[in-house]
């Protein structure tokens, strides 16, 4: 891709630029997604330290978990 495209090409490239009302009402809809995201990244992270803290003293005997019956 590099030497199929230089940069004279690129200046010469047209671009469609959305009025505000276009950008905002994108921002509108992309921005619950961006937040959405965002807070299962730091679920995952508080997941992951979770396990990464449980699953030693799981595996050597030091924590037991109860069985659940209902």
């Amino acid at each position: 891709i590099v030497t199929a495209i230089n940069s004279t090409m690129v200046k010469n490239m047209e671009f469609i630029i959305p009025d505000k009302k276009r950008l905002k009402s994108f921002d509108d809809l992309i921005q619950p997604l961006f937040e959405k995201i965002k807070y299962n990244t730091q679920q995952i992270q508080t997941l992951t330290q979770t396990r990464d803290t449980l699953l030693p003293k799981l595996m050597s005997g030091k924590l037991r978990v109860e069985e659940f019956r209902e």
